[in-house]
């Protein structure tokens, strides 16, 4: 059931369009205010499953407009049907919980799409292991509460426990912790755990995978060091962003920041020195200055606050075939990531190789509908997108397993599991030459399927640091 304040036959003819298959779900399309309590009542929603309330995207005070809805839809007190709202100014946040109570979880926009620029930024494939997670084309998040691991059973056993299941968190007394340490008792908890289909979690667990102990890896290393990194373009989260990667950021790293809208005024950074250059950034003679050889991040964001969205991301796609076309010149491997507004031009950034391409819309939608489902994911997203806890990390295969064996995924959780860490999945570089799409990243293989490990590799992995 739609209810939005636009007329009904155009609202049909944007689903037709943009969903032609919607596999046997009927939709319903109403006229009317969702502030308006008398065109609310048309929607019935006290006797919907989940609520899911989107931000305007042509109003001059969105989060207003939010606010008023929630208190439309609370103003009467009873319990009702769980809440997803989104706000897009961060100071609203607060207002917004006093009316949305209990039964309300708020997605901060901007906030949100920072975070994940900087997750997938830090590292080539992560953005395939998150929208993975996110979306519901192959393996999600699900909360397995009846289980038969009892007794003395740890979260160590658990991780083996299931050949097509995966186990990332537990549930404890203290609330969900992701990447717990290996001797949490799991017996009587709610296990958080990937998996294609939640019927694959019903019933006892398969015997315990067996990894082969003499293929772990004995290299050991940590990723900490200096970073050298360039971000072109500027946007309302570009200050986020900049304060996220100073949270990641080991003192003395340094960034260039290339955009032709010079910001009012750039935040105050602990770990991370910034230049700020005002120039075009399609400019072949300004790129081939600052996309240098030696970078280990390259972010390009698009001008959404000074631009319509085609044409923020028409510029956004020149640059990335000029920064890729010098890269190559330079025969450098630095990682690119790319933010774009429409989906459809994801397509056009493959041409020019891009390492990850973060949608803003399509990520903000995909984990509304989760949470639509499950709000117990807010706390799992929170920690993986957040600086606190557990977070993806993808680390040289070499790390967990022996250099050129070939290897069964539970051989890669026991080398994981030496290390006080969870391994989600691989990373192929031979998986990479047939799969630009996921970047020849597997998330939650069967602990029985083997990788033959070659330079390149990495283990998806969810660490502390």
């Amino acid at each position: 059931m739609v209810l939005a304040d636009r007329d009904k036959v155009e609202m049909e003819d944007d689903i037709r369009a943009k969903v032609p298959d919607l596999h046997g779900t009927r939709v319903v399309c109403r006229s009317g205010s969702p502030m308006d309590l008398d065109d609310l009542a048309l929607s019935s929603h006290g006797t919907a499953r989940s609520v899911i309330l989107l931000a305007p995207e042509d109003s001059d005070d969105p989060d207003a407009e939010v606010i008023k809805t929630l208190l439309a839809l609370t103003h009467d007190g009873t319990d009702g049907p769980r809440i997803v709202a989104e706000i897009r100014n961060p100071t609203n946040l607060e207002a917004a919980r006093l009316v949305g109570a209990e039964r309300t979880v708020l997605l901060d926009i901007r906030e949100t799409v920072a975070k994940l620029v900087v997750q997938t930024s830090r590292q080539s494939g992560a953005a395939a292991v998150y929208t993975e997670l996110f979306d519901y084309g192959g393996d999600e998040i699900y909360f397995l509460e009846q289980h038969e691991l009892v007794g003395t059973a740890t979260y160590a056993d658990a991780l083996l426990s299931y050949e097509t299941a995966g186990v990332i968190g537990v549930i404890t007394e203290d609330g969900l912790r992701l990447n717990p340490p290996m001797d949490t008792p799991v017996a009587g908890r709610t296990l958080v755990v990937v998996a294609e289909d939640d019927s694959v979690l019903h019933g006892d667990p398969d015997a315990q995978a067996q990894p082969d102990l003499g293929k772990l890896g004995t290299a050991f290393g940590f990723d900490d060091h200096p970073t050298r990194a360039v971000l072109l373009g500027w946007n309302e989260r570009a200050p986020i962003i900049l304060n996220e990667l100073d949270k990641y950021a080991t003192p003395g790293s340094a960034l260039t920041v290339v955009t032709a809208y010079e910001p009012e005024v750039l935040p105050e950074l602990q770990n991370i020195t910034v230049e700020l250059v005002d120039a075009s950034t399609t400019d072949r003679t300004t790129l081939e200055q600052h996309v240098v050889d030696g970078l280990d991040q390259v972010i390009v964001l698009c001008y959404s606050d000074d631009l319509e969205p085609q044409a923020a991301d028409a510029r956004t796609l020149v640059t990335l075939l000029h920064v890729r076309d010098i890269l190559a010149r330079l025969d450098s491997a630095t990682p690119v990531v790319s933010e774009m507004l429409d989906d459809r031009n994801r397509v056009l950034a493959q041409v020019a190789h891009v390492d990850d391409v973060v949608v803003s819309g399509e990520i903000v939608s995909l984990l509304v509908t989760q949470l639509s489902e499950d709000h117990r994911l807010e706390a799992v997203f929170s920690e993986l997108l957040g600086e606190e806890g557990s977070e993806i990390y993808l680390r040289p295969a070499e790390w967990y397993v022996e250099p050129g064996a070939e290897v069964t995924f539970a051989t890669v959780l026991a080398g994981a599991i030496r290390r006080g860490e969870t391994a989600l999945g691989y990373k192929s570089t031979a998986l990479a030459d047939g799969d630009g799409a996921s970047f020849g990243v597997r998330v939650n293989p069967a602990k029985s399927e083997t990788f033959h490990v070659i330079p390149g590799d990495r283990v998806v992995v969810l660490a502390e640091d």
